[in-house]
């Protein structure tokens, strides 16, 4: 174990300090967790850019079924999220209850990121059907294992919610960073270096060593948190007695202001993701003509001008949050998912493919304000409710929150999934 895995700092109070009282966080803490945000991207990048390509464009797997797969392994990371989120506030360790956790759990998730990819195209439907969902459960276990932790962590390096909107800020920023380099491997998985040998392009291939040097990424970038954050409120919970999960759940669910926060969360993800999941297969057949090679291309110029837009996009947000609160920063990422999805109708044209890129780059502020705003709420939350019960249960908000999240992403994607099946796409056509 690094040595940089020293004893948690001691904070003064069992309670959260006021915001004044909270001291200022290190440049190398900042960065430690930022980091993170790079290491949570890359491994939802097989959903995104490649499980619609591969398993149901390339391989023939009904849009459907992919769709309710998602919304089935929703249940597994229910019960996961639930079990990691208790277990990580009730673990007590030299190192303290969350880094052990994240630097395990880096660690796993980059070891079974390719494993998915190991599928071949000479399988039975019930072949590639069971090796899919097991990679996929196996994936999803080690990433709770990751993850979890890696939220509570951002409500523990600092007491202060100035502090903790910049420090989700700083995770925005690689995060956005990592989209941008995923908007690309597309594209890249179609690559000549990847093609078989009668110049065809293997698109499993290309997959599977570019997940490879994405999992390399995840293993540096998702231990850095654990290496280089401190836990200021571990030694002030340490000694508090161990709740059962069921005492945890029944506590958490009774916090009025977690399930406000919980409900925008869970509607705003399935209204933005549900249209990506159409998205897909309307830019590729409708406004490319089915052509994967100008769709992946037109997937990689987008996420590269929201990259530029979506970094300047958040210090903007984290000043309307300082000086008109984060209510009102909300309400402005709102009105620019309206926008942003009413444009799909004059955007989406054939005659035009690279208007398409429009719609996209208009969503981007939203879509990384929103994860800036979302963690320092849900931090509030927790400190409010430390106020209320005198105990501090950041990893049962956090599991049902990260819960919550995949839930709605999950829906939205069956839901898109469904949508195509009754509209008659038969997998496999060009």
């Amino acid at each position: 174990m690094s040595a940089a895995l020293t004893a948690p700092a001691a904070p003064a109070a069992s309670t959260a300090p006021a915001p004044a009282a909270a001291p200022a966080l290190t440049m190398r803490e900042k960065l430690g967790y930022g980091a993170g945000g790079a290491g949570g991207a890359f491994p939802s990048m097989g959903g995104v850019y490649f499980f619609d390509a591969i398993f149901v464009v390339t391989l023939g797997l009904s849009p459907a079924l992919l769709g309710t797969l998602g919304v089935l392994f929703r249940f597994w990371d229910a019960a996961t999220d639930m079990a990691m989120g208790w277990l990580s506030d009730n673990t007590r360790t030299r190192w303290g209850r969350r880094r052990p956790y994240i630097l395990a759990g880096a660690v796993g998730t980059a070891l079974v990121m390719p494993l998915i990819w190991l599928v071949e195209p000479g399988w039975s439907m019930t072949s590639i059907i069971a090796w899919f969902i097991g990679a996929q459960l196996l994936l999803l276990l080690f990433n709770t294992i990751w993850n979890i932790p890696y939220q509570c962590l951002l409500m523990e390096v600092t007491p202060d919610s100035v502090q903790r909107t910049r420090v989700a800020a700083y995770r925005q920023y690689f995060s956005t960073a990592a989209w941008l380099a995923m908007g690309w491997a597309w594209m890249l998985a179609q690559h000549s270096v990847f093609a078989d040998a009668d110049g065809n392009p293997n698109l499993i291939r290309g997959a599977f060593w570019i997940t490879v040097a994405a999992a390399l990424v995840v293993l540096v970038t998702g231990a850095l948190p654990a290496l280089l954050c401190r836990e200021r409120l571990y030694r002030a919970a340490a000694p508090a007695a161990k709740n059962s999960l069921r005492a945890d759940l029944r506590l958490t669910f009774s916090n009025r202001a977690f399930l406000w926060l919980v409900a925008c969360t869970l509607l705003f993800w399935l209204g933005t993701q549900a249209k990506g999941g159409l998205a897909f297969y309307t830019k590729l057949y409708l406004v490319c003509g089915g052509d994967q090679q100008l769709a992946a291309k037109i997937a990689g110029l987008e996420g590269t001008i929201i990259l530029g837009v979506g970094l300047l996009s958040i210090p903007v947000f984290e000043w309307i949050a300082r000086r008109h609160g984060k209510r009102a920063a909300l309400l402005v990422i709102m009105w620019l998912v309206l926008g942003a999805s009413l444009s799909t109708w004059f955007t989406y044209t054939p005659r035009y493919p690279y208007l398409s890129m429009l719609s996209g780059v208009l969503l981007a502020p939203a879509n990384s304000a929103v994860w800036v705003l979302l963690p320092s709420l849900l931090g509030d939350v927790i400190d409010l409710d430390e106020l209320r019960t005198g105990e501090r249960r950041d990893g049962s908000f956090s599991a049902i929150f990260s819960w919550i999240f995949k839930l709605g992403q999950s829906v939205a994607v069956g839901l898109s999934g469904w949508l195509v099946a009754a509209a008659g796409f038969v997998p496999g056509l060009k």
